[in-house]
């Protein structure tokens, strides 16, 4: 008889993480500088691979809430002068406008999960490492970021980390090097450089320290000199290609290739497009929403699920559009509710967004993938 497993991973988090365990199987030297290559750096980074002596690889570490938080991954290359390379990379399955926020709105709570403000935190992450000498309890960002821009977030308290286990373990791997020695990598489904386009105004980290200027301490914004050398972009595709590409090499096979099918990043979900007067508390007039004979939908109704959205469909080829049936792609069974009419759920409907792809509903792991961004979106506070 025969026997067919898998071993998947979700989300952002997952992408990279199957990436690297696939790297991982056949790397040397020259193939970790085959795939630094990949990441669109203005300035082209020029590694010698007979100067590597090691890589290093940490997933998600953590930083602290209250400090730098969590970026998807920090990766450094070791070379025998024992001098380091730092990348810290931050991930979204979507493009760079959509999971980015104008940075006037960094006094607001959730700007540091935008992939601008993550940037800007990885910046100021940079700083308090490379400013780290052994024998430190705490890694602490300079004194003068409270004189700029930064402080809308941090409301008078430097940003830090004390966890002793990780400043003990972690911080001494990643720390004591030149800031230049810093690099900072986004992992997006974007088809080209967002940081080297024009329209993204507003959406672009501002990166700033304090200068001597004629004589006088000016706080100025150096994104235009840093993002030169030290900001790099890549997408999935050319992840995929690139792990296609040694394929053969690979002694477990490729834990990447059957989890970017799995999340199919950048492909089933319009999440930037929030109709803001379908979103209520209090009961919506849909008398406008449901107008069509058919149409699906997904709706937070939460007398009957409180804790997902559902797929919702009304009408039928016989033309009653009262006729519907209700999907939970998160229940252990998908059988559709057929016992409320359209009439009934115009009325206790909550939230409803229209996704903008075609899908049929035999198509349960995309649906769920869908319906579990949605969920983590605007259910979660």
């Amino acid at each position: 008889m025969s026997f067919e497993k898998s071993f998947l991973y979700w989300s952002e988090r997952g992408l990279v993480t199957t990436f690297f365990l696939d790297l991982m199987q056949y790397l040397n030297p020259a193939i970790l500088v085959k795939f630094i290559s990949l990441i669109d750096f203005e300035t082209s980074l020029h590694i010698n691979p007979e100067a590597i002596k090691r890589f290093d690889i940490i997933i998600e570490p953590g930083f602290s809430n209250t400090g730098f938080g969590h970026p998807d991954a920090v990766f450094y290359i070791t070379f025998h002068d024992n001098k380091k390379y730092i990348f810290i990379l931050e991930a979204k399955q979507g493009k760079y406008l959509n999971s980015s926020t104008d940075n006037s709105s960094r006094n607001i709570e959730k700007y540091n999960s935008s992939l601008n403000g993550q940037l800007e935190l990885n910046y100021c992450l940079s700083l308090a490492l490379s400013n780290f000498k052994l024998g430190d309890t705490i890694l602490v960002e300079p004194e003068w970021i409270l004189k700029t821009p930064y402080n809308d977030d941090r409301k008078g308290k430097l940003r830090c980390l004390k966890d002793a286990k990780v400043i003990k373990n972690v911080i001494p791997c990643l720390s004591s090097e030149p800031l230049e020695n810093y690099f900072h990598v986004i992992l997006t489904s974007d088809n080209e450089n967002p940081l080297k386009l024009n329209n993204t105004k507003g959406k672009l980290p501002q990166l700033f320290t304090k200068e001597i200027i004629n004589d006088e301490l000016k706080t100025i914004d150096i994104w235009k000199r840093m993002k030169k050398r030290h900001y790099g972009w890549v997408n999935y595709i050319k992840l995929l290609s690139f792990v296609k590409h040694y394929e053969k090499d690979y002694f477990l096979g490729s834990f990447f290739n059957k989890t970017f099918e799995l999340n199919n990043p950048g492909k089933n979900v319009n999440t930037n497009k929030r109709p803001s007067s379908l979103l209520n508390n209090k009961p919506i007039n849909t008398s406008s929403i449901f107008k069509n004979d058919r149409g699906i939908c997904l709706i937070y109704v939460p007398s009957i699920a409180k804790n997902t959205f559902l797929h919702f469909s009304w009408g039928n080829s016989k033309g009653d559009k009262d006729a519907c049936a209700i999907r939970n792609f998160l229940s252990e069974t998908q059988n559709p509710l057929r016992k409320y009419t359209t009439t009934e759920i115009e009325k206790i409907v909550k939230q409803i967004f229209f996704v903008d792809i075609k899908l049929s509903v035999d198509k349960v792991m995309e649906w769920k993938k869908i319906i579990i961004e949605y969920n983590k979106k605007y259910l979660q506070n």
